[in-house]
Order: C-alpha cells, then sequence, then structure tokens
C-alpha cells in the first residue's frame, strides 16, 4: 500500500491509513497488557456456616426461584457492548457445587469466593465485595445462581465454590435444577458424573454417597456354559468395567 504503486489513494492518504493500523496495533496490545495486569492475583476467602438439620431429616438442596430473586422492574440501555457482554457472560461457569463428607457431626456450607485483581489489596477488595445468597427454610437449602449483572471488568474474574460438607447418614436430594453447577468431586455408589447425580435421593456413606433411589442398571449381563460334565467353558461378563471373557 505504500510503495506508490496503488492509483487509488495518494501518499498523504496512504501514510494516514498506515498510521491508523500502527496506532490500533498499539492500542490492542496496551489493552491486552493492562487486562493481563488487572488479573494477576487471586483472592479466596472461605466462610463456613453450620447447617441446623437433622441428620434423620431429608435436606432437599434447590436454586432460587427466579420470581423471588427477580425485580418487578428492570432497566436496562440496549447497547450492543451490553449485549456483548451478557453472552459472554453466560458462558462463564462462575458458580461450581461439590459435595464431600464433613469431618464434623454436623454438616456444612462452605462457601469460597475468590476474585482476580493487580496487587493483593486490589484481590482482596474484590473478593469483599461478593455477596452470595442463600437460605436454609426448614429442610430446604436455597442457593444462588451467582449470576446477576455482570460487569466488563468482572468477566471470568470472580467466582464462587460451594462444597456440601455431610454428616455421616445425612439424606440429601439435588435438584435437578442443580445439574449444570455440580462440580467435581461427588463421589458415589453409583459411579455417577457430578451433574448425573441431581434428581435422586442419597446419603452419605463412611466415604462417599450412597443412592436410596437409583434404577437398577441395565447395562450388566453375565452368561455361563457349561459341557456334559458340568465344567465350565465359557463366562463373559458385561457391566460398567467393560466386557470380560474367559474361555477354558
Amino acid at each position: 500500500m505504500l510503495r506508490g504503486q496503488s492509483k487509488t489513494y495518494g501518499t498523504t492518504t496512504r501514510f494516514v491509513l498506515f498510521g491508523i493500523w500502527i496506532a490500533a496495533i498499539i492500542s490492542c496490545i496496551t489493552l491486552t497488557g493492562n487486562e493481563i495486569s488487572k488479573h494477576r492475583v487471586t483472592a479466596t476467602k472461605t466462610e463456613k456456616h453450620s447447617l441446623t438439620i437433622q441428620p434423620t431429616d431429608t435436606l432437599y438442596v434447590n436454586l432460587f426461584s427466579d420470581d423471588l430473586q427477580d425485580p418487578e422492574w428492570v432497566f436496562k440501555k440496549n447497547y450492543t457492548l451490553n449485549k456483548l457482554i451478557e453472552e459472554i457472560g453466560e458462558d462463564r461457569q462462575r458458580l461450581a457445587i461439590s459435595i464431600k463428607k464433613s469431618n464434623d457431626l454436623n454438616s456444612l456450607l462452605e462457601i469460597r469466593a475468590s476474585a482476580k485483581g493487580g496487587n493483593q489489596n486490589r484481590a482482596q477488595n474484590n473478593v469483599k465485595d461478593i455477596v452470595y445468597n442463600w437460605e436454609l427454610n426448614e429442610q430446604t437449602l436455597y442457593l444462588d445462581r451467582f449470576t446477576n449483572t455482570i460487569k466488563l471488568n468482572d468477566l471470568n474474574s470472580k467466582h464462587i465454590a460451594l462444597t456440601l460438607r455431610l454428616s455421616e447418614g445425612q439424606a440429601i436430594h439435588l435438584s435437578n435444577n442443580l445439574r449444570e453447577y455440580m462440580s467435581y468431586p461427588v463421589k458415589n455408589d453409583q459411579g455417577f458424573k457430578s451433574s448425573k447425580t441431581t434428581g435422586y435421593f442419597w446419603k452419605m456413606g463412611s466415604n462417599e454417597l450412597e443412592c436410596l433411589n437409583c434404577p437398577t442398571s441395565q447395562s450388566k449381563l453375565r452368561v455361563q456354559y457349561q459341557n456334559e460334565e458340568g465344567d465350565e467353558k465359557l463366562h463373559l461378563k458385561v457391566d460398567e468395567d467393560g466386557i470380560h471373557l474367559k474361555t477354558k
């Protein structure tokens, strides 16, 4: 473009466009550097709350209803940038829930809030700004989705990690609306992935969750063949571990 072979633009116009191109590159580098510097340090704050529920009672875990949380009136300017921020924010996983056995006699809700900042003080202040809403109403534990309006400088910088620490023998039911928030580890006797544990009743055993109403697995098959003398010649077993075949 600058060699003078183009007849479309004059010399002055070509140099102006070249200057704009250089300025755009410098701006991108500067913005990227500033964004990285804002996220150099991660601060984490942990709170533990005892859940006042009897081990003989079932703990129901659910999300707050949208009707309870959303205000009657909502106003926002329909800028294209706002729409982009909302779309990006929806794809960010800002809330994760896991279940472990409690080391105490009581069940606990552990809340770990984390935020990033350019230095320790900024990261710490960002964590202090995080307010996570939850409520235990009789036997139901209501949790917040933590998907409030996302500011541009908050993208991928603030997170909440919830850990339900259940006492041995505590029964629990996980609502299906928790599926996308369930995170490893949720150890269970069915070998389910964490996201597959919702919708069932469980009891905390000595080391893992024990399902109380899971359907019997239909993926198990066992075939044995014996000859006329009663000696086993073929043993075929198919289960969640794969196919096992023994011949004699």
